[in-house]
């Protein structure tokens, strides 16, 4: 999910979007957001409902939202946000423990060879980290 039911059910309120469908409608808007549904199909079906709203003008909100979630989760938890595929998830950390890595989000050992330091962006080479980064769509903290 991109965006909270909550923060839809508010957003809806606050621009009067939706007003033209029903309550079936309604519950299944929401039902579509659980499922994952992308930030375009979301901002299509409150268009379809909704009277006087351009469907590009409700899209750039629904975008705007989302970014306003991800900055406000990060400053109030310090950790570091990154989507993968559609889905919003905490980077796992990788630790030394015991004298063995282990991935803590897991738990899971990924050798038996001891770590100097912790993995992090920084530990990236350059051509390593510019195709992260364009992979991961500019959504990675570089430390």
């Amino acid at each position: 999910m991109k965006i909270s039911n909550d923060k839809l059910y508010t957003l809806c309120n606050k621009y009067q979007w939706f007003t033209n469908g029903d309550c079936g409608q309604y519950q299944m808007f929401f039902d579509r957001n659980k499922q994952g549904a992308s930030l375009e199909t979301l901002a299509t079906i409150i268009w379809i409902c909704s009277s006087d709203w351009n469907e590009q003008d409700i899209l750039e909100i629904l975008k705007k939202e989302r970014d306003l979630y991800i900055d406000k989760i990060r400053a109030n938890h310090g950790v570091v946000i990154i989507e993968s595929n559609g889905d919003i998830a905490t980077l796992g950390k990788i630790v030394k423990t015991d004298g063995k890595t282990v991935d803590t989000s897991t738990g899971e050992i990924l050798d038996d060879e001891p770590m100097d330091e912790p993995y992090s962006p920084s530990s990236f080479d350059k051509e390593t980290m510019i195709y992260l980064y364009d992979l991961l769509d500019g959504k990675m903290d570089i430390a």
